[in-house]
């Protein structure tokens, strides 16, 4: 690959890690990189240098940016305008060429890329896993078209609904969720009926551990026999110990013995016991002795209590695995029948394939059609083992070949664990390539942040004060877990490099933080919804609503903070705002479809025609006199005729309902639901109404078209529609607004911000999942399967075993919190507000003890800087959309009874369509060598049909008729057969033939005979129409030619 003077020779180097803290210029790097390797290559060689780079992000958005971040830099280059001279040195500096050369080179990539943009190759790792998997389908079982997924719950559910279909009829799936309800009510203590919700949500967790780690699930050794014999013999050794006790015992204890030992409890939990078990000794009072007798039983209890923590916390999860196990078999056949692949198993899947020790790097270059030589990956340290293990065997083989492999994250912004994210490889893939020619390189200079955000930042992530926090911890724990220096140490390696300079021009900035000591969580709510607001109006007085941002832990918070802002009429965009489900007008059309599906459902009528969109329509005075018409009639029962409140409406507003309910009434459950709404949206005029809200609507619009394979009727797209929790499907995306943003810390990573206040700041130490479900580890065992391990603080005063996982759990929480707080700490640019909650969920709020001392302001407020209202200068405001009127569309487009009866006649036509459309224009041509093409295409298209000698006579006699030889002789013009064009409201026509000649344009349409003349007639007349509007300056003319005849009428 690489001659002697290349630039990719030996001193290149292959592998480069970069260790980039917030705001220091992670994209620019990655930009910078990208351009650099692709200039070098195309100094060596001006073919194939785009093809093979692969640049990976993990959002759509993020891949955005980074194009936009390449083209700007190659722009800047070609026309040698940089931000500054810094900016300029760096950028060439990188490239090693002369400016000239560099500008020649980057305009030769610009007019490259534009010309090849699909093989500009920047993409998320999901794109690129499932261009892998399309490629490789038939490895995997999967037809070459495989469609992805987000949801795979409806597919999950239909699989557990048939295991338990199976149970009916299979004796030992039966047996199986009979051994399922044995650990459910005894091992799990659950209580009440069984819910299969109790099964779906488990097995979900299931699901999503089997696709972050690519590994199948290993079921216990142990059964609930197991389980049930450990604990009588416990009861055994306790009824005895209770019996045995000696004097001196403690009275509490001896009397908590006493009383279980009464019950019959050889079914216990072990939090039954009591907390006096957790100790090593007997408990007995100060100048007594147990005696050797008592401690050797109270040594066999504990060693016995140990040993059940240890089955209890394997064994809870057995019946699931092998639940999730047969489940997942109809799963698959599920999804293959449907050819269907989902985002969250991707990578799983993509790593079936390399366990395959016959699939190679070269034979997956063989399926892309491509070779990819040099790798880029952005946030890194969100990349997951899975993830990396099915990119390391194309990126190693390319970095053994002269590639490279340039990867950039920070691990003190590693916030998605639950996803998989593995923040370890970013250490461990630089020790792997130490060997090669590899370098890290810390990026330290803040670019973002003025100089009091940076300055408090580097002293909250400095190694003494998280030494201190982590000390205070340990002092103060509840949680039974006590850190050692080892793990206090590799926590700390997590934030080394996390100082940080500031730029010279950015001397300034503010930070506040304020303790909320409330007892009661709904108190500090109070306390925060009244200093929250007070904060915001002092802000607005100096800065616009758009340079303030909100940042907190979860949507519900979200939701919550969003309403308090609307509540005061604050301008507020959220996802709550941005979300089509909580739309007033996107409602107000849910109910007028759901009224056409159920006419007598009076309650989406009445919440249509008085909502806004009906009265922007009807004008003020009709918008009244529908409220007193709503409030005056009796809608809780009929009127004597028996009417419905719609019949009533109709019989008092004749004109309304015919103008704007009847052609709907009329074709509910004919219609297709997209082109209902599309008709709708037309009828009632709502993107002329509403112009601003235009997003919504198409946003809604979009749902319902992505959906249409899932549905088959009204009711089941509004199943869909109220369930999906893919949050994507339902947010629009909003590019500008004058409004305060509502955001989580989550969604925030990436961005940043003028003033951001984080009114419930705070962390909490819970090892429970994300979702909430109870907390375990997983284990890889020695048969590289996953063990799933229950963890409970109980368990860690009796096993070692899990008192150190639980502790590894306890650690990476840990860090999570102390990630999420860096990555909320480190978005604003001038100004920071804190609210610091005492407790948060009932728990106590860990980040206060990161401060090192209580509330407090550093740095002073920015001044006034109101950008003023926002102008027809800031935003480009469309004309309102044309959307037509589609159910007149269908009607049009529908084949009338007399056409259907006509079959034959049909069949006929169409075979003549086929016949001349292959024929163009003759002028200069061989008609014999035309008409042989002919009869080879007419072969492929009807192949049942052996003798079509009959259909060429008629045709050659057609193009041998001197009155149509202007027809198919064109001696100066273009001939264009089975033309497309499209209407002024979007929709598709075909023209037969179309002639264009430089001062007219001819219309010539097949028939087969005159029957249907007036409808023929109208048809050319609109292609006629169409074609004028679309060469204003030629004379159009139009024809139909009948077959059966073979004579030709002019259409006027």
């Amino acid at each position: 690959m690489n001659n002697v003077n290349s630039k990719f020779s030996n001193n290149f180097t292959k592998v480069l890690a970069v260790s980039a803290s917030a705001g220091t210029g992670k994209t620019y790097s990655l930009a910078k990189r990208y351009v650099q390797i692709i200039l070098w290559l195309a100094e060596e060689r001006r073919h194939t240098f785009l093809e093979v780079i692969l640049a990976i992000t993990f959002t759509n958005k993020a891949t955005v940016e980074m194009k936009e971040r390449i083209l700007l830099f190659l722009k800047k280059i070609v026309f040698m305008e940089f931000a500054s001279k810094a900016e300029e040195e760096d950028i060439l500096g990188s490239l090693m060429m002369n400016r000239e050369k560099a500008r020649s080179l980057a305009r030769v990539v610009m007019n490259y890329i534009i010309e090849n943009y699909d093989f500009f190759n920047v993409r998320t790792i999901d794109s690129f896993i499932n261009s892998i998997l399309s490629g490789c389908s038939f490895n995997i079982g999967f037809s070459p078209v495989v469609k992805v997924k987000d949801d795979s719950r409806e597919y999950r559910k239909y699989a557990l609904d048939r295991l338990l279909d199976k149970a009916m009829v299979d004796k030992k799936i039966e047996k199986l969720f009979e051994e399922f309800l044995d650990y459910y009510l005894f091992a799990e203590n659950k209580e009440g009926w069984f819910k299969t919700e109790d099964i779906m949500g488990l097995l979900s967790s299931l699901y999503n551990v089997v696709n972050i780690y690519g590994l199948p699930l290993s079921i216990p050794e142990y059964d609930i026999k197991d389980l049930f014999k450990i604990k009588q013999d416990i009861f055994g050794m306790i009824r005895l110990i209770a019996d045995k006790a000696p004097k001196g015992t403690h009275k509490r204890f001896l009397d908590s013995l006493h009383s279980f030992s009464l019950k019959d409890n050889a079914l216990f939990q072990i939090e039954d016991l009591s907390v006096y078990f957790a100790r090593e000794s007997f408990p007995v009072n100060k100048g007594y002795s147990a005696g050797e007798d008592i401690d050797y039983l109270w040594k066999n209890i504990r060693e016995k209590l140990g040993e059940l923590s240890l089955i209890e916390s394997r064994i809870v999860f057995s019946s699931y695995v092998k639940i999730f196990d047969l489940s997942r078999e109809y799963f698959f056949q599920e999804a293959r029948r449907d050819g269907v692949l989902f985002l969250e198993e991707l990578n799983a899947r993509s790593r079936e394939l390399w366990r395959d020790e016959t699939f190679t790097p070269g034979e997956l270059y063989y399926r892309l059609a491509a070779r990819l030589e040099h790798y880029l990956i952005d946030e890194f340290q969100d990349t997951s083992a899975l993830q990396w293990a099915n990119i390391f065997p194309i990126a190693h083989e390319a970095i053994s070949s002269g590639g490279s492999l340039f990867y950039v994250g920070d691990k003190k912004q590693a916030i998605f664990r639950f996803r998989g994210g593995d923040a370890s490889l970013f250490d461990d893939v630089k020790n792997t390539y130490a060997d090669y020619n590899s370098a890290c390189i810390t990026l330290s200079k803040n670019y973002r942040s003025q100089k009091e955000i940076v300055m408090f930042n580097n002293e909250i992530f400095s190694r003494g004060n998280l030494i201190r926090f982590m000390d205070a911890l340990n002092e103060d724990s509840d949680e039974n877990v006590e850190m050692s220096a080892f793990d206090m140490e590799n926590i700390l390696s997590v934030f080394d490099g996390a100082e940080e300079t500031w730029l010279a021009d950015k001397t300034s900035g503010f930070v506040s933080a304020e303790n909320i000591e409330i007892s009661k969580e709904e108190d500090s709510e109070t306390v925060i919804n009244e200093k929250l607001l007070g904060l915001i109006r002092e802000i607005l007085a100096r800065r616009s609503p758009r340079d303030i941002a909100i940042l907190v832990r979860d949507n519900k918070e979200v939701k919550k903070i969003t309403s308090w802002l609307i509540a005061t009429n604050m301008p507020v965009e959220s996802e709550k705002t941005l979300d089509i489900r909580e739309h007033k007008l996107i409602k107000e059309i849910i109910a007028l479809i759901k009224f056409f599906d159920f006419p007598l459902d009076e309650i989406a009528f009445s919440s249509f025609i008085l909502g806004d969109i009906f009265s922007a329509e009807i004008g003020e005075a009709l918008a009244l006199e529908m409220h007193s018409f709503i409030f005056n009639v009796n809608l809780s029962s009929k009127d004597k005729t028996g009417r419905a409140l719609y019949r009533k409406f109709a019989n008092k507003f004749p004109l309304l309902w015919e103008k704007f309910f009847s052609v709907f009434f009329k074709g509910a459950g004919f219609i297709p639901l997209y082109e209902m709404t599309v008709t709708i949206f037309s009828k009632f005029n709502v993107f002329k109404n509403f112009l601003e809200q235009e997003g919504f609507f198409k946003k809604f619009l979009e749902f319902i078209k992505a959906r249409e394979e899932d549905y088959s009727s009204v009711s089941e797209f509004f199943e869909i529609f109220d369930t999906a929790d893919d949050k994507k499907d339902f947010y629009v995306n909003s590019s500008f607004s004058d409004s305060i943003r509502v955001v989580t810390i989550h969604k925030s990573k990436g961005l940043e911000f003028p003033v951001v206040i984080m009114p419930f700041f705070g962390a909490k130490l819970s090892i429970a999942r994300k979702n909430g479900g109870a907390a375990f580890s997983v284990i890889k065992n020695e048969n590289n399967a996953l063990e799933l391990v229950k963890l409970k603080k109980i368990y860690n005063a009796f096993s070692d075993e899990l008192r150190e996982e639980y502790k590894k759990e306890y650690c990476q929480t840990l860090v999570d919190e102390l990630n999420v707080m860096y990555v909320a700490l480190t978005r604003a640019r001038d100004e920071m507000y804190m609210f610091i909650p005492s407790k948060i969920s009932g728990s106590r709020n860990i980040a206060g003890m990161l401060f090192p001392c209580e509330s407090f302001e550093r740095g002073a407020k920015s001044a006034s800087l109101v950008h003023g209202d926002i102008t027809a200068k800031d935003i480009f405001t469309p004309a309102p959309s044309q959307y037509g009127d589609w159910i007149r569309a269908l009607k049009e487009d529908s084949i009338s009874f007399s056409r259907l009866a006509n079959r034959k006649n049909i069949i006929k036509g169409d075979i003549y369509h086929t016949i001349l459309s292959s024929i163009g224009n003759l002028a200069g041509k061989d008609k014999k060598y035309e008409l042989e093409k002919a009869k080879q295409k007419f072969r492929l298209i009807f192949p049942t049909i052996k003798n079509f000698s009959f259909y060429f006579d008629v045709i050659e006699k057609l193009l041998n008729l001197t009155a149509l030889k202007n027809i198919f002789y064109v001696e100066d013009g273009v001939v264009c057969q089975e033309k497309e064009i499209v209407d002024m409201e979007g929709r598709a026509r075909r023209i037969d033939r179309l002639i264009i000649t430089k001062d007219s344009a001819v219309i010539v349409d097949y028939k087969s005979s005159r029957e249907n003349f007036d409808e023929y007639r109208e048809q050319v007349l609109e292609y006629k129409k169409i074609i004028q509007g679309m060469f204003p300056l030629l004379r159009v003319s139009g024809f139909l030619l009948y077959l059966d005849t073979l004579t030709i009428e002019e259409v006027l």
